[in-house]
């Protein structure tokens, strides 16, 4: 049977997750064909910040510096409040540091506590083009928009999709080794392969506003921030909701309930207590869900993003989880496709994903139970100026900011996670703690590797390499020439790099680390292995 195309990697969904994927496969040589059912990138504000570890991944895909430039200026800060509106001064501020201030402490830090690259706030309507344009210098890389995906069919060879041109109207076939569905959380390549989600679905609808304002912090009594958390405020105890601010400080997302028929601007005035007069360009429902995908593939068909995992944005972790998809799943495709991976290379895929989906998935209940909680806690008599309110007041902010805090400060989910799988060499040692809140820097097996300095600005990440990497630290005279070979001989691309520094030896704790494409740790040790051949087999699973 002919078909019309043929690909290495079909990546259907051409949000920041199938873009990523696509870029990083892109770099590596292999042929990729995206296909997307929007014609332009939807001008929504589903996201508006990348964790630490997303930039880190976006440096490595070249696209980190017209991020930066693209979004909130680098001096502003990352502040949030609980406030009763905005004509009023707030109830509680979170002081969080600005991109300039974190980088600054990340130039000092050296026991790989901070990671390489900061947060960045930036609309995901500002992120998407921005990564289309870097697929576009890929010449390995096609991108069908308009393009719907119909249905697929796969066997032991490979993937047939099915596709149809919505601007012309004709159908046709791709025919490749492996697909992807990057595709959200209504997923029609979940929905294709019969993979169900499990968690818990609707739990709760709010109307999700999409508006611009000028002069809307010009107005704010309160200071410039990331975000503001409304009290609840009214005779039914129902939240006022939440505003996200967009890279531009002139658009802005704001979460809340709407009564039936009711007026979307002078919802948005009474939210916030302002004078103002807002171009609402959407509003429409959204409906909350925490759910992930039973598993993240069948056969040659995977999952990515929205498309494994829904979580209310609680840290900011739903696409932040989703670039960890793609940047685990990219390279071991290079691998199979290249013939030096093996098939549970590919297998691990689901496991060390859906393992983390799930993690993080306890780690957002626990913020939301917070959110929910510090709401409970308040009542009307806060806002009241008298002595009673005055003392009502601070019996609810020492509730409130440990509570509220559980959403921002989630620093150890964003870097923390470990691996754990057949390709990840066990250890008998105990591995490091799993706190939501507090990274612990480690080279145990599966951890993600700590930043850690070369000199001055000069990463020991920006050296590594897409390969594998192999550490020789401090000053050990361990003979790695049979672990090299064989490498080599089973044609695994490696970099080895001797680095004598002996704060990156104490910092990482052992002589030899062999770090994996991703920058997880693979294995480590104080000798060179005793079986070089079994060691890679592991890790390549093969």
């Amino acid at each position: 049977m002919e078909y019309t195309e043929t690909t290495d990697v079909v990546v259907v969904g051409a949000g920041p997750v199938g873009l990523s994927l696509a870029i990083d496969l892109g770099m590596r040589g292999v042929k990729t064909t995206v296909v997307e059912v929007n014609e332009v990138p939807l001008r929504l504000p589903k996201m508006e910040r990348t964790n630490p570890r997303t930039m880190e991944i976006y440096r490595r895909l070249g696209v980190h510096e017209e991020i930066r430039k693209s979004g909130l200026k680098p001096d502003k800060p990352m502040d949030v409040y609980i406030v009763e509106h905005l004509g009023k001064p707030s109830l509680l501020r979170l002081p969080y540091p600005s991109v300039n201030e974190t980088r600054a402490a990340i130039a000092q830090c050296t026991n790989g506590t901070l990671p390489r690259e900061p947060y960045q706030l930036i609309s995901q309507y500002t992120l998407e083009p921005i990564l289309e344009r870097r697929l576009q210098e890929l010449p390995s890389v096609t991108l069908y928009r308009a393009t719907e995906f119909l249905s697929l069919s796969q066997d032991d060879k490979g993937v047939t999709a099915h596709v149809r041109d919505l601007r012309s109207g004709g159908e046709r076939r791709i025919r490749c080794h492996y697909l992807v569905g990057a595709d959200g959380g209504s997923s029609p390549v979940r929905k294709a392969i019969g993979i169900e989600m499990e968690g818990q679905a609707g739990l709760g609808v709010v109307t999700n506003i999409f508006f611009r304002c000028d002069d809307l912090l010009e107005k704010s009594v309160v200071p410039e921030a990331r975000h503001y958390c409304f009290a609840p405020i009214g005779a039914n105890g129902g939240a006022a909701g939440t505003m996200a601010v967009q890279d531009d400080q002139k658009h802005f997302a704001l979460h809340t309930t709407v009564p039936p028929d009711g007026d979307i601007a002078e919802v948005i005035r009474n939210v916030l207590g302002l004078d103002i007069d807002p171009e609402v360009i959407h509003a429409g429902p959204w409906t909350q869900h925490m759910l992930v995908a039973k598993q993240h593939a069948l056969g040659r068909v995977f999952l990515a993003g929205d498309a494994n995992h829904l979580f209310i944005p609680a840290g900011g972790l739903g696409m932040n989880t989703g670039i960890g998809d793609a940047i685990n799943l990219g390279w071991k495709l290079e691998a199979v496709l290249k013939g030096w991976g093996g098939e549970k290379l590919l297998e691990s895929y689901s496991v060390e994903r859906n393992a983390t989906a799930r993690r993080t998935l306890q780690k957002v209940a626990h913020a939301v139970e917070g959110s929910i909680k510090w709401r409970e806690a308040f009542t009307p008599l806060v806002l009241e100026d008298s002595d009673e309110g005055r003392a009502e007041r601070e019996i609810f902010l020492e509730v409130a900011n440990p509570l509220i805090r559980r959403i921002y400060e989630m620093h150890g989910s964003d870097l923390g996670y470990r691996y754990q799988s057949p390709v990840i060499c066990r250890e008998t040692e105990e591995p490091p703690p799993d706190d939501a809140y507090t990274y612990v820097p480690s080279t145990y097996p599966g951890c993600h590797l700590p930043h850690a300095w070369l000199e001055q600005d000069k990463a020991l990440y920006d050296v590594i390499g897409s390969g594998f990497c192999f550490l020789k630290l401090g000053h050990a005279a361990t003979d790695t020439t049979a672990l090299e070979d064989a490498f080599a001989a089973n044609k695994v691309p490696l970099k080895v790099i001797e680095i004598s520094d002996s704060l990156i030896r104490k910092l990482y704790g052992r002589d030899l680390i062999l770090i994996r494409p991703d920058l997880h740790v693979a294995w480590r040790g104080d000798r060179a292995p005793d079986d070089p051949e079994a060691l890679v087999a592991t890790v390549t699973g093969r």
